[in-house]
């Protein structure tokens, strides 16, 4: 078991050391990026939506994006970004895998010994909270501008 685990622990450990170096430049790129003028920059941010794009194409719904709930969910949110849909989608796609993934490892690792419909049923548990954890913190970021509006703008006195 503690080999299966270590195992487990190298994996983890050297996919997102192989994440890590495939999105942060190196030294050689970091000195052309220096040399380059500030509008010709490249950014860690294409990059990531380059990963993305595919991921939220799975769940992306079709349609005209200027009259969309979600459009109009991101402006209220301040989010003005127009990669803001893709990022989004894409954690809606990948959230529930990594959640349901983690509690999977989580169980086993514990050994929890858990049925099988137990099991599956906080598998599906995890994968929902994942599913709707992206338009929850949409929801919270809507509430907070809401809020610093509120407090930031002069009262009417009649």
């Amino acid at each position: 078991m503690l080999i299966y685990a270590a195992c487990i622990f190298f994996l983890v450990t050297l996919g997102s050391l192989i994440l890590l170096l495939g999105l942060l430049p190196n030294r050689s790129q970091r000195r052309l990026q220096e040399l380059e003028p500030s509008g010709e920059k490249t950014d860690w941010v294409t990059k990531v939506i380059g990963i993305a794009s595919p991921l939220a194409r799975l769940s992306i719904p079709e349609g005209n994006w200027e009259t969309s709930p979600l459009r109009i969910k991101f402006i209220n949110a301040g989010i003005r970004n127009t990669n803001a849909p893709v990022i989004f989608y894409a954690a809606k796609t990948l959230l529930p895998l990594v959640f349901a993934l983690a509690g999977y490892v989580g169980t086993v690792l514990a050994n929890m010994g858990l049925e099988r419909n137990a099991l599956m049923l906080v598998l599906l548990l995890l994968a929902t909270i994942g599913c709707y954890l992206p338009n929850f913190i949409l929801n919270r970021a809507i509430t907070a501008r809401k809020r610093r509006f509120s407090k930031t703008s002069p009262t009417r006195r009649i």
